[in-house]
């Protein structure tokens, strides 16, 4: 059995907006997949801080996700996300909203 993974990825500043950007290759037993990732982050003060991606792969299925998080204190900080998955095969469809809180010990 062959799993062979490669990524690479890259970041730089402009300004206040952080892009990275990943490409990731995989070959696990002649089954590869190839995957492109580009983020961008930003902060916009008093602790809070925003993100946004998107991700295509091999079978031109698309990912996309908005986020914010807002940092309370030392330890604590609170986040919410919206994330949309687009498949362009025969699965569904689907996006999900979701909210948590982080806490440091």
């Amino acid at each position: 059995m062959l799993f062979r993974s490669t990524k690479v990825g890259a970041s730089m500043k402009f300004g206040a907006v952080k892009v990275s950007l990943n490409l990731t290759n995989s070959d696990n037993s002649g089954t590869t997949n190839n995957s492109t990732l580009v983020m961008a982050d930003m902060g916009f003060g008093s602790g809070l801080s925003g993100n946004v991606s998107f991700a295509t792969n091999k079978a031109n299925d698309t990912w996309m996700r908005l986020a914010v998080n807002k940092k309370l204190n030392k330890g604590t900080s609170v986040y919410a996300g919206y994330t949309a998955t687009d498949y362009d095969g025969a699965t569904a469809d689907f996006s999900v909203v979701g909210a948590g809180m982080t806490v440091k010990f």
